[in-house]
């Protein structure tokens, strides 16, 4: 970066309450000399690169902030000097962009800021840095990649949550932006780190490990050598943590989106596995989606709406399919109880209409005398919560 100098100044302010009186201030700043050869953003990265160690974390927040809407622009030509010959300035860019990485990651592992003004922890110092992460990786090499994938699996066996926090949101932001090169060549090394994360008993760890598979959802339930290793195993993982969950836990929203994910594109020749086991399980899976139908978050209701829809339709098919029973007619009451209040209560047209198709769904799966048996049970219950104000 560039040098500096000091300048001094006095400063005459005047005292209206005195007009016989003045007041002589002499003030010092630093003057920024920068080289004309240097990249011009270069002094202000150099002093932000530093500002992200800061003990208040306001400050680094801030320094985090800057870095990653300077370098989502301008990560091409940092660290270079004009002059000097094409191959120099891509190893100086390079070295600049590998340098910066490496604080970026010693700050994920070091801070120690969160703020819990929701369900999952807010922490917005290593959120920030692991968003400049992801904008770094856009440019740097295979072999960086494979690096910082090393390193952010050193960080999860740490003891201390916000270190292990710290590498999932790393990762989180890696498979967002080169997905195509993980699952070309790091599967195998950073689908067992988020099922460890995700089996962990750290809730807010939980979240961001759930989070960060989602954009390999689809893939892992499409791609059938992927599917046996990772995808199904980490099926009947995530509907045992179900069980685990409540209005009050902060991995709720995430864990129930990726069931969601990855159950909308599960193939229609393995719909028998999305419980991680055989298709006799979709009654049982079925109920425990119960509780959630009323989460108090949206994204919670969505996503349990489109799981129990690709269950009733698992279901139906199956039930046509062989001479196999309807797993879901033995709790066919309490699911349409459930799906007929989310219909009258839901403020939200799109879970509304949601709900609608699952009811259309259920429909398909009763027959004639035990509907008329689960809807002569229900009615009475039925009209009185329709005609029941709003808020009593």
């Amino acid at each position: 970066g560039g040098g500096g100098k000091v300048e001094s100044k006095s400063v005459v302010t005047s005292q209206p309450q005195d007009a016989n009186k003045v007041v002589v201030e002499s003030t010092v700043a630093e003057v920024m000399v920068i080289d004309v050869n240097e990249w011009p953003l270069g002094p202000l990265c150099d002093d932000l690169s530093h500002d992200i160690f800061d003990p208040s974390w306001e400050i680094r927040h801030g320094a985090a902030l800057a870095l990653r809407d300077i370098l989502k622009y301008h990560a091409s030509a940092a660290g270079k000097w004009a002059g000097t010959t094409a191959q120099q300035q891509t190893d100086d860019n390079m070295l600049w962009l590998e340098e910066c990485t490496i604080r970026m990651m010693c700050v994920l592992a070091l801070d120690r800021f969160g703020d819990y003004v929701s369900d999952p922890v807010v922490a917005p110092v290593r959120e920030t840095c692991a968003q400049a992460l992801g904008v770094l990786l856009r440019s740097l090499g295979d072999d960086s990649l494979h690096h910082v994938t090393r390193v952010l699996n050193d960080m999860h066996s740490i003891s201390e949550w916000e270190v292990r926090h710290g590498a999932m949101l790393g990762l989180k932001y890696l498979i967002a932006v080169r997905k195509d090169l993980i699952i070309q060549s790091h599967l195998e090394q950073l689908l067992p780190l988020t099922r460890a994360a995700i089996e962990g008993d750290d809730d807010d760890v939980r979240s961001v490990a759930a989070e960060a598979l989602l954009p390999l959802g689809s893939h892992m339930v499409t791609d059938a050598a992927c599917f046996k290793r990772f995808g199904k195993p980490l099926l009947a993982l995530l509907w045992g943590t179900i069980q685990q969950l409540d209005d009050l836990t902060a991995s709720t929203a995430a864990v129930m989106s990726l069931i969601a994910e990855m159950a909308e594109h599960l193939p229609s020749h393995a719909a028998g596995d999305i419980g991680g086991g055989s298709s006799k399980d979709a009654g049982m899976l079925m109920q425990r989606l119960y509780p959630f139908f009323r989460h108090n978050m949206t994204s919670v209701r969505r996503s349990v709406l489109k799981i129990a829809c690709k269950l009733s339709k698992l279901c139906f098919k199956a039930a046509h399919a062989s001479s196999s029973p309807n797993w879901l007619k033995s709790g066919l009451g309490d699911t349409l109880h459930r799906v007929f209040l989310n219909v009258i209560l839901e403020q939200r047209p799109d879970i509304r209409a949601t709900s609608h198709e699952l009811w259309d769904e259920l429909m398909r799966v009763a027959e004639g005398k035990e509907l008329a048996q689960v809807v002569s049970g229900n009615i009475k219950l039925w009209l009185q919560a329709v005609a029941t104000p709003p808020g009593q």
